[in-house]
């Protein structure tokens, strides 16, 4: 959760479907104000997006939300401001192998995009979250491989 926390302005070095991302604010040591781009993916461009987001120790999972608010940031150019109606991810270590979790999501987002059918939307969207979730794998494995090295 460092990683997610402390270093998020990091993401789009191992991320490629994130652009950018700067902390606008610190609301608390669990929750920030976060504006960041996406890349282009397929058929769907680039977005703007500003969340507000906070995070969690669960029991043993780690839980992680964000939503958009009505805000004065300016758009980034070349870009189009989405709106996150909910974003969030409940992450628990497997008991069988610490390296290894359990990634639960849940995304509704409006990329605002009235020509691309929804139905493409949403699988692009999918194929981004999953593709996030590779992205993370592959970033963790190289961390440790470092440590051990």
């Amino acid at each position: 959760m460092t990683q997610n926390s402390e270093k998020i302005e990091k993401t789009p070095q191992w991320n490629c479907n994130v652009h950018s991302v700067d902390r606008l604010g610190t609301i608390s040591e669990h929750a920030d104000i976060l504006h960041y781009t996406t890349s282009e993916v397929v058929v769907i461009k680039g977005r703007d997006f500003v969340v507000c987001r906070m995070w969690r120790k669960v029991g043993d999972s780690y839980v992680v939300a964000a939503t958009s608010f009505d805000n004065d940031v300016p758009v980034v150019a070349k870009k189009k401001r989405g709106w996150v109606n909910v974003c969030a991810g409940k992450f628990t270590p497997s008991a069988n192998d610490p390296t290894k979790c359990t990634v639960e999501y849940i995304v509704s987002v409006d990329l605002k995009d009235k020509l691309t059918p929804k139905a493409v939307l949403s699988s692009g969207i999918a194929d981004m979250v999953i593709k996030d979730a590779r992205n993370a794998d592959k970033y963790i494995e190289e961390e440790i491989s470092k440590q051990k090295s």
